[in-house]
């Protein structure tokens, strides 16, 4: 079975201390690395209104785009399973699951 969830708003950015699990990369870092480079020259209020966001949440989107980085290590990032804490996420407690449970998923 595949399953498709969207990105949550709540996100968990704690460091991965305890995580020995080698992660994948993104597919598709070079489109990303050039879509960061204009996002990260907008304005938080563009942002809110290209993405139809609440200030608040554009302000924090436009944090996290200045701080993006192409290199994806355990140093600064960390697999969307354990990052998003949307509802659909929690439902997959994710954090209990073994190192066999990380490689099916």
């Amino acid at each position: 079975m595949i399953a498709i969830l969207s990105p949550a708003k709540k996100l968990n950015e704690n460091s991965l201390e305890d995580y020995s699990q080698e992660f994948s990369q993104a597919r598709f870092l070079d489109d990303s690395e050039e879509l960061m480079k204009y996002l990260k020259k907008m304005k938080p209020k563009a942002i809110g209104k290209l993405m139809d966001l609440s200030a608040n949440l554009a302000e924090l989107n436009f944090e996290r785009n200045q701080q993006w980085e192409k290199l994806h290590d355990a140093e600064n990032s960390k697999p969307a399973i354990l990052t998003f804490n949307g509802d659909a996420y929690l439902g997959l407690n994710a954090d209990d699951f073994s190192p066999e449970d990380f490689s099916f998923a």
